[in-house]
């Protein structure tokens, strides 16, 4: 370890970091995960990106793996963002706001902007890069790797202009959408982006031929996006990629206008014998979100929230519901959607509070939601915290409701508590099942838990990694349940770019095994750091 940190302090710019304690705090990201990287770098710039991981293709060359993985906020909960090699930080230094354009609605940053901080920014101008992301600590870098979803349900490859990218051999190129024209010319390049774009449209010519293009749409990396009528964009690959093609060091976004206007509900739904006609009433009102939280996962909340379901959602009866809806209207036309919503949820026999285009009182009542969610994540029952393993997958969003009775099924199965939520707009669930880590009998738990909930997404049609990418810890049921044809793709495509299996190995593909990870989890676990 010495002599790869003297090297890289001698060429650097940024810290080169290998105390303990560094090393301790980036071996954890938001998942159940751990692993204790080699050294911490915080690069200065692109130039310090270039020189590490041309040092570690280098030492590949001399058969010495060296692996590299690129961390944005450190919120991702799929374990994606540590690893035993070199873990590089660009929230540091790499996280300049570096130029806004008004007229064309762009904006040029680095990747390690902090995504508050920029929206923060950027509203000042009337914009917003509109991207739903939680995460206080998340970053582009990180939101662009992990595929978090945009909102209205768009891809974030949509808002992406164009992307710098540093190759895993130091080399740098640019993506972007290009016509079939520039594609013939970067064909013709005597380069590492040359042999890129040679070997990707080679692909998707034998994936036609071959007539996999629609399943290849479900790959690791979404090969079958890159080529779309006339226009050509690795962008679709690089996005989601969790920085196991290359590490983005600079990125033009495109933006949204934001309205300031806001109006919030929260529904109290009794009974969910008229749920799906009123829901397709209220989409019809084209509101921004939409999440159901159940009776049991508010009641759970209530508790740590020390406040009553009548102080959280204005009704005395605090067992007799099903659960509270939490809608949120953005734009010019808000006051008016969410006036027709409350009609249409009031004629339901739903109790619903409404903002009324109060600013403060929308803020409050979404801070609700907030509260709920946040009380939940941070609480304790016997010993037992609820533990992100069956997060972002989605089934779609006419089933969200009735698959609260799948995951009831699996409480009693396995003798857990589960509490969940779900956005009904989307389709997205996440579901956070009690354990103690601590625990042999329930590690054992986590494997047949998420077994058995991807397997249920599965059978509904659903998406194992429907918001977010896979990681470490869904990767093995992703993998699992893809072809043959598309595994083999989705390693070319990791070759084609990271021949020697540097950046962030074992994600996407030759991914681990639940029973190896189980294995790294009973030798890794270290409760001081357990803090879920």
């Amino acid at each position: 370890m010495s002599k790869v940190a003297d090297y890289l302090r001698n060429h650097l710019r940024g810290e080169v970091i290998t105390s303990t304690d560094a090393r301790t705090a980036y071996s954890r990201d938001s998942s159940i995960l751990s692993y204790t990287p080699l050294l911490v770098v915080h690069p200065f710039d692109i130039n310090d990106i270039r020189k590490i991981v041309h040092f570690a293709w280098q030492l590949s060359q001399k058969k010495y793996t060296l692996p590299v993985t690129v961390r944005g906020g450190g919120s991702n909960m799929v374990g994606s963002a540590i690893g035993s090699g070199v873990i590089i930080d660009c929230s540091t230094h790499m996280n300049e706001i570096l130029e806004i354009d008004t007229k064309q609605r762009l904006v040029r940053v680095q990747p390690g902007v902090n995504i508050a901080t920029l929206q923060q920014t950027l509203r000042t101008h009337g914009l917003e890069w509109p991207i739903v992301s939680e995460g206080a600590n998340a970053t582009v870098g990180g939101v662009i790797g992990h595929d978090i979803i945009a909102k209205n349900g768009t891809a974030v490859s949509d808002w992406i202009d164009q992307l710098e990218l540093v190759l895993p051999n130091g080399d740098v190129i640019q993506a972007g959408s290009i016509s079939k024209r520039e594609v013939g010319k970067k064909k013709g390049l005597s380069s590492s982006e040359g042999d890129i774009y040679r070997q990707i449209d080679g692909l998707l010519n034998d994936s036609n031929e071959s007539d996999t293009t629609i399943e290849l749409s479900n790959n690791a990396y979404n090969l079958s996006a890159v080529r779309d009528g006339r226009h050509f964009s690795l962008l679709p690959l690089i996005t989601g990629s969790e920085g196991t093609l290359g590490i983005i060091s600079e990125v033009i976004l495109k933006l949204d206008t934001f309205y300031p206007e806001q109006e919030v509900l929260s529904v109290c739904i009794p009974s969910f014998d008229t749920f799906d006609k009123t829901m397709n009433e209220i989409r019809k009102q084209n509101p921004l979100t939409a999440e159901f939280i159940p009776n049991h996962t508010v009641m759970h909340a209530r508790g740590h929230l020390g406040v009553s379901v009548g102080e959280l959602v204005d009704r005395e009866d605090e067992s007799n519901f099903e659960g509270i809806m939490f809608i949120k209207f953005a734009g010019p036309k808000a006051k008016k959607a969410a006036k027709k919503t409350g009609k249409i949820c009031d004629k339901a026999g739903y109790l619903v509070v409404r903002s009324d285009q109060d600013y403060d009182a929308a803020r409050e009542i979404w801070q609700i939601h907030d509260n709920i969610k946040r009380s939940i994540l941070l609480s304790e029952q016997d010993h037992k915290k609820p533990l992100p393993i069956l997060n972002d997958a989605t089934i779609g969003p006419q089933r969200v409701i009735d698959f609260g009775e799948t995951i009831s099924v699996l409480e009693k199965k396995h003798r857990v508590k589960i509490v969940w939520w779900g956005n009904v707009l989307t389709g997205v669930m996440n579901a956070y099942p009690f354990l103690n880590l601590h625990l042999v009998t329930d590690r054992q738990k986590i494997h047949s838990l998420m077994s058995d909930f991807y397997q249920a997404v599965l059978e509904q049609g659903g998406m194992v990694a429907g918001v977010c990418s896979e990681g470490r810890l869904r990767g093995h049921y992703v993998q699992s349940n893809a072809s043959s044809d598309a595994s083999s793709t989705d390693t070319h495509i990791k070759e084609i770019f990271d021949e020697n299996n540097l950046l962030n190995p074992s994600i996407k593909v030759n991914v681990q095994s639940m029973k190896d990870i189980e294995k790294h989890l009973a030798e890794t676990f270290d409760a001081s750091l357990h803090t879920l």
